[in-house]
């Protein structure tokens, strides 16, 4: 699998429609809520460099990735670097995800399901970035205690969907540094207990690291018969306003080629 994929790691910005009435917070989902609210709440625009790392890599795979976080359930990632005839454009826009392919001006819509799949051949989905933002609409929590992890002293904490249609993982498991509530790694499992993508985090560039409010390096590995494994290092973060949101749009989305 090659790195085409890890834009999902930034779409993730809520792909899924807001409940009509938001459901109370897990107890246990405090660290979370806390993250949620520092990365996701105002408008931001990041850039990241990605790198395929698995034996067929080169320094031809490596792709720049733009991100346009607009809101809760508005996103925009343009990935540079891409082959041809596949998507370059993703966006989220009112619960669907819409996927630009420029070179057969093809648009796709697609079902929120898709929140658990790869995008762009990449390490890395939409519901990963989700679960970072421990968002009390999309998940129930569960904090299992300390534990340490990577040699850092860390709370693990597992996290099942409230609406199993909507993801194709069964559950999360996300440890954050104790007490600075970042992550250090996370875990996607899926039915049966199978384990089938792990993330870890570095800390990478501090001043991107502290604006972004996350670790700025993030290295994605993909279990399975085709393992695959590739590395996302973010290289600017800043927030935007004012800018016109009809370009945000499907309607729009040709003009991001």
């Amino acid at each position: 699998m090659n790195a085409r994929h890890l834009a999902a790691l930034l779409l993730l910005a809520l792909t899924f429609p807001p409940a009509q009435q938001a459901p109370p917070a897990d107890r246990d989902g405090t660290a979370l809520a806390a993250l949620h609210e520092r990365l996701f709440a105002r408008p931001f625009y990041a850039v990241a460099r990605v790198t395929r790392l698995d034996a067929e890599a080169s320094p031809a795979d490596s792709m720049v990735l733009r991100m346009h976080y607009r809101g809760p359930g508005h996103v925009l990632v343009q990935l540079e670097g891409a082959p041809p005839k596949e998507a370059r454009v993703a966006l989220l826009f009112e619960g669907r995800l819409h996927l630009y392919f420029p070179d057969a001006d093809l648009v796709m819509d697609l079902p929120t399901g898709m929140g658990s799949e790869r995008l762009f051949g990449l390490d890395i989905t939409m519901q990963d970035l989700l679960a970072l933002g421990g968002d009390p609409e999309l998940f129930h929590v569960r904090d299992e205690g300390p534990e340490t992890v990577a040699g850092r002293d860390a709370r693990r904490l597992v996290l099942t969907p409230r609406r199993p249609q909507d993801s194709f993982d069964d559950e999360i498991t996300l440890w954050l540094s104790d007490p600075e509530g970042t992550p250090v790694r996370m875990r996607a499992v899926a039915a049966g207990g199978r384990s089938v993508r792990t993330i870890d985090f570095e800390t990478g560039d501090d001043r991107i690291a502290r604006a972004l409010a996350l670790p700025s390096r993030w290295t994605c590995r993909t279990e399975g018969r085709r393992p695959s494994a590739s590395r996302a290092e973010f290289l600017l973060f800043e927030p935007t306003e004012g800018m016109n949101p009809r370009r945000f749009t499907p309607a729009a989305l040709r003009r991001w080629r």
